[in-house]
């Protein structure tokens, strides 16, 4: 089993949900980066989410374009990145996924990709921009490499479509809470408990809820109808503003909040 197969089981036996962070990768420096992916796994954070950075970013808000810039300013590489990765994993027992545009991987290559991911100590690979109906190649490539592949879905997708992204879909789902791009918001969509239903009638894995994330209260909301919720705008901004000390002390808050008996 993988790390995320075995991940949701585990918390939801502790009656608790997943709480998902995303830090940009190389962001502000490489050297930095480390010390705040460090700080979210040890303020609590189930799965870590580290972007590889992209100079022209397709559903990223301000916030996480920033994050990406001050990256690439700073000379991040993706083989970089797997260098962040292979040191939190020496560090931490967190669940890892590698968060990326599909361009990063062709241009590395998918096979070496995936094994260098792998080798790294990654679980996952996210593809932002990867359809399931053209993700066959790589999800064959990275099935072989032990790497789970997770595909997003939209409060739009249809249920043929949320089928065919589970059929390709392993560790988790992730459910887009709104259109739109990324960024904190000061509210959830009303109709996020219709769209989880909506994917939980076509799939049995879990599902993360992301987009528009940025307080305990709002992750305790997601985790009363999901498995998982997924913070990203937010702590990036605390990247650039505030210490690692500081961004786990807020991580810690949201873990807090994935209790599903003080959610209820």
């Amino acid at each position: 089993m993988s790390r995320l197969s075995e991940l949701f089981p585990r918390l939801k036996s502790r009656h608790e949900a997943a709480l998902v962070a995303f830090l940009v990768g190389g962001d502000p420096t490489p050297a930095a980066s480390s010390a705040y992916l460090e700080a979210a796994a040890e303020g609590g954070a189930d799965v870590i989410e580290v972007g590889l950075p992209f100079s022209d970013p397709l559903a990223d808000g301000k916030v996480i374009q920033e994050g990406c810039q001050r990256a690439l300013a700073a000379g991040t590489t993706p083989a970089q990145v797997l260098e962040l990765v292979q040191g939190l994993r020496q560090r931490s027992t967190a669940a890892i996924v590698l968060f990326s545009c599909y361009n990063l991987l062709l241009q590395h290559g998918l096979k070496d990709f995936a094994a260098d991911a792998a080798e790294a100590g990654a679980d996952a690979v996210l593809v932002t921009d990867l359809p399931p109906e053209e993700g066959q190649e790589w999800w064959k490539i990275a099935h072989a490499k032990g790497l789970d592949t997770i595909f997003l879905v939209a409060p739009t997708s249809r249920p043929d479509r949320i089928r065919k992204i589970a059929e390709l879909s392993s560790g988790f789902i992730y459910c887009i809470s709104r259109l739109g791009v990324t960024g904190e918001r000061a509210a959830l969509p009303m109709d996020l408990s219709a769209t989880v239903g909506r994917v939980r009638a076509a799939s049995n894995l879990p599902i993360a809820v992301g987009f528009g994330l940025a307080s305990p209260a709002q992750v305790a909301q997601v985790c009363k109808v999901a498995d998982g919720a997924v913070v990203g705008s937010a702590l990036v901004d605390k990247a650039k503003t505030q210490s690692p000390a500081e961004l786990g002390k807020f991580v810690r808050a949201l873990k807090a909040a994935t209790n599903l008996n003080g959610s209820k």
